[in-house]
């Protein structure tokens, strides 16, 4: 795990304004949590294949396939609609932890 990376993330999507952040959609100018590590880290276009563009987030962020896939691709619902606030904590907190519980910040 690139803490380093994640902090930068997490400090990213505190400060975007919410029409910029979109977990639901594949979306034209608004991205999620795998399209915002593409935008700060890479200079490569994400993929338009959704299983490649989460992937390469992975590695770009050092995240084991336990911590991405949850983080990028919740299984919670609600999670769909989080803000990007409630993002960066969810961040946040895998940092301090290892573990992406967005139950906890929804």
């Amino acid at each position: 795990m690139n803490k380093e990376r994640l902090a930068k993330l997490a400090n990213r999507l505190s400060r975007i304004e919410p029409e910029k952040f979109n977990m639901n959609l594949w979306c034209g100018s608004a991205c999620c949590i795998a399209g915002h590590t593409y935008a700060l880290f890479s200079e490569e276009r994400p993929s338009e294949r959704w299983s490649e563009v989460v992937e390469g987030a992975e590695k770009i962020l050092k995240l084991d396939p336990t911590q991405s896939w949850p983080l990028m691709h919740p299984r919670i619902g609600r999670a769909w609609n989080a803000t990007p606030k409630q993002a960066a904590k969810v961040i946040r907190n895998l940092i301090k932890t290892g573990k992406v519980e967005w139950e906890k910040f929804l």
